[in-house]
């Protein structure tokens, strides 16, 4: 994976095709955040042995891994807004029954209602090469012929570098604190069940997860080669989109509220069913 970074609109481009631009100051009512900082960044130590006696095993590997992915996504980038998801013609109908099936699946852990249209021929603002991006609000997905395509259209935007750990590529522009629109690209050279993972994991990064995790049972490891959300998918979800983590969040604080909400059982009961 090239691991070059890239510059458009003045915003920084990762190596994941991730392209951020830079955000203002997030307004916070001081005791809340005085609070949340000292949940988040107590001692190692005391927090290490507080970890252990009131979380169970499944619980500290979940926030660690929350914690790892706010660490490489550089804070939080929940998505604000209603989302349309839109394929070109290439795409299978099986292919946009899986997405409607995710659109349910990421709807019921977010509350971002995820619409899945139907395919558009080229629309203008498809010609990305040309500089225009989707509108606010869509999720553009191309199925293109196969990886060399895939890459070649992702480096004709200057603005990401291809992912070879999925065969497949997510640009995910991030402004004012929000995620406003995204464009994921697909390979045709790979198996319906290899492009229905590439579309799961890149959603997971559409959704604020800007990063990549080692653990065998989550969408967000490039290697583990299911199609669906994981449990532990689904409640790194339930986390980040809890209602007092917003965009902007320094890494630390988010787990600090992530630390608070597992502590007080978010993670208990059907949200958290396998």
């Amino acid at each position: 994976m090239d691991t070059g970074t890239y510059q458009r609109d003045g915003g920084r481009q990762s190596a994941l095709g991730m392209t951020t631009r830079s955000r203002g100051p997030t307004l916070w009512s001081v005791p809340i955040a005085a609070f949340l900082i000292l949940l988040a960044v107590g001692t190692t130590q005391d927090q290490a042995a507080d970890d252990m006696a009131v979380f169970d095993g499944y619980e500290r590997a979940t926030l660690a891994a929350f914690a790892s992915l706010m660490r490489q996504s550089e804070g939080t980038h929940p998505w604000r807004q209603p989302i349309t998801l839109v394929f070109s013609p290439q795409a299978s109908r099986r292919m946009r029954f899986h997405a409607k099936v995710l659109a349910d699946e990421f709807a019921g852990r977010t509350g971002i209602s995820i619409a899945v249209a139907p395919p558009e021929r080229r629309p203008p603002h498809w010609h990305i090469d040309a500089g225009p991006v989707p509108a606010s609000g869509v999720v553009a997905v191309y199925l293109v012929p196969d990886r060399a395509t895939a890459d070649a259209l992702a480096r004709s935007t200057d603005t990401g570098a291809f992912d070879d750990n999925t065969a497949c590529m997510a640009i995910t522009i991030i402004d004012e604190d929000e995620p406003d629109h995204a464009i994921i690209i697909i390979p045709l050279d790979q198996s319906l069940d290899e492009r229905q993972e590439c579309l799961t994991h890149e959603l997971m990064h559409v959704m604020g997860f800007h990063g990549h995790l080692e653990q065998d049972n989550t969408i967000l490891n490039p290697y583990q080669g299911n199609r669906w959300l994981f449990k532990l998918d689904r409640d790194l979800l339930t986390l980040l989109y809890d209602r007092d983590i917003s965009p902007g969040m320094s890494p630390e604080t988010a787990t600090g509220v992530a630390r608070l909400r597992v502590h007080l059982g978010l993670l208990d009961g059907p949200l958290s069913d396998p």
